[in-house]
């Protein structure tokens, strides 16, 4: 495991902002909104060569392209379109920013009694497939590696579709502070922990539940991330700090 930043969290865009966090010490970005002043995934071949220049001028590498593939509800056929067009910009920074590691989501983020279903109705699991399927088959082709994060949805139904989508080497972007002390981990306890570390790729830890200053119930990072490493996690542990500003 390694340290990482949302760069856009500082409120900066990203020529600004790597200064400050070159000099927190980090080696490691991840990279989202804020670059050159849009998100990552809209740019360019140039303008992400721009972007490799910046990153490495001073002194980093980009540990995950933080992108929201994805990140709707079961569209109708124009908006998959739109995130197929989005999904073949993220090949390519993945290529030129020398970055495989995406995170992603997989059409399916409900705001109603559907919250949760996804992980026990096999019915909603094959529309998802049915929408997905098409990106992850070009996404597993162009050598991805995709990290779907629990926000909109259960780290369980993360599971289950990574097991219907059968990528090996992808897996969870384990934010813990979007399901912690669920009810699952209160039946379970370490086990619950020890099952998402197996499957994770990347950690998100956010400013709540990290920073006593930032209010929330606090993580035992120190033991999530003992599990993480125990697991064989090499991925990035990605930082939100959650600028107000």
């Amino acid at each position: 495991m390694y340290r990482s930043i949302f760069t856009d969290e500082l409120a900066l865009d990203l020529g600004a902002a790597l200064p400050i966090l070159q000099s927190w010490g980090l080696k490691s970005v991840d990279l989202r909104g804020r670059v050159l002043g849009r998100a990552c995934d809209s740019l360019n071949r140039q303008e992400l060569l721009e972007v490799k220049a910046l990153v490495k001028n001073h002194g980093m590498t980009v540990g995950c392209l933080e992108s929201s593939l994805a990140k709707v509800h079961l569209p109708d056929a124009a908006r998959i379109q739109a995130e197929a067009e989005k999904l073949e910009r993220i090949i390519v920074a993945a290529e030129v920013l020398e970055c495989p590691l995406v995170r992603s989501f997989f059409f399916w983020q409900p705001k109603d009694e559907l919250r949760g279903e996804l992980a026990v109705r096999p019915d909603e699991q094959q529309k998802v497939q049915d929408a997905f399927g098409p990106l992850a088959a070009r996404a597993k082709a162009a050598g991805l590696t995709l990290a779907f994060e629990n926000c909109g949805v259960t780290p369980e139904e993360v599971l289950v579709m990574l097991d219907i989508f059968g990528v090996p080497h992808w897996g969870l972007a384990w934010d813990a502070a979007n399901s912690w002390n669920n009810e699952l981990q209160q039946s379970e306890g370490d086990a619950y922990l020890k099952r998402l570390a197996l499957r994770s790729r990347l950690v998100h830890v956010k400013a709540h539940g990290a920073v006593a200053e930032a209010g929330g119930a606090m993580i035992p990072w120190a033991k999530v991330l003992q599990f993480c490493d125990n697991a064989g996690l090499r991925g990035p542990v990605s930082i939100e700090t959650h600028n107000p500003n």
